[in-house]
């Protein structure tokens, strides 16, 4: 696999500032749960943006809080908009971040191997 371009990086790095800032201010007086951006990765093209959360204290991402923030990103484009000098302002859509799941899942198998007492 091909390393990524500085570009490609830079754009990712920037990207993700811009969306952890749009979600810790909007979530300060919030009596929701606290989602945390986990990962980003933009298209080569740079018209696409993955943003992977996870909910803290929970597991996995349910379906109102994934539609939640998607009826968010046009806001936070906005704010690539504002930002940013693209020709394409990036899309963003957002997806449960299925690593942490997976982490809690191997955590729980390994405090119950009695082996390891």
């Amino acid at each position: 696999m091909s390393e990524k371009s500085r570009r490609l990086q830079r754009a990712e790095k920037e990207i993700r500032e811009v969306i952890s800032t749009y979600l810790m201010q909007n979530q300060a007086g919030s009596s929701s749960d606290l989602v945390s951006l986990t990962q980003v990765w933009v298209s080569p093209d740079l018209r696409n943006v993955k943003a992977y959360v996870c909910v803290l204290g929970r597991d996995e991402v349910d379906k109102e809080t994934l539609e939640t923030l998607q009826s968010h990103a046009p806001e936070i484009q906005n704010l690539f908009n504002a930002r940013f000098r693209m020709k394409f302002c990036p899309k963003v859509k957002f997806y449960n971040d299925e690593g942490i799941k997976m982490m809690a899942k191997i955590d729980k198998i390994v405090k119950q191997d009695p082996s390891r007492s």
